[in-house]
């Protein structure tokens, strides 16, 4: 879905842990569910995450949502990051520290 809106989206491998997907990582975003558990890996590695968990789970709407805030937020300039997207009020916008 994010590909039709000009994203270009990598697939992590399946099988693969946290410790060896973040430093593939490096200034690109992680959209993922489970956000908490990377965030020091964001901050070592200096990448964003967009973090799904409280989303609707939709594919096309989450990828809606990302092209909209990507743009809104200005988000292409800015890293590393968390944006939360949330299914109830707009979404948060963290620096990873």
């Amino acid at each position: 879905m994010l590909e039709k809106k000009g994203f270009k989206v990598y697939s992590a491998p399946t099988g693969m842990e946290e410790d060896q997907i973040a430093p593939l990582l490096a200034h690109r975003v992680f959209v993922t569910s489970n956000a908490k558990d990377l965030r020091e890996a964001a901050a070592i590695n200096e990448f964003s995450i967009i973090d799904t968990a409280n989303a609707y789970q939709d594919p096309e709407c989450i990828a809606k949502e990302i092209s909209q805030f990507w743009m809104q937020l200005g988000l292409k300039g800015k890293r590393p990051f968390v944006l939360k997207l949330r299914r109830e009020g707009g979404p948060i916008l963290e620096e990873v520290e």
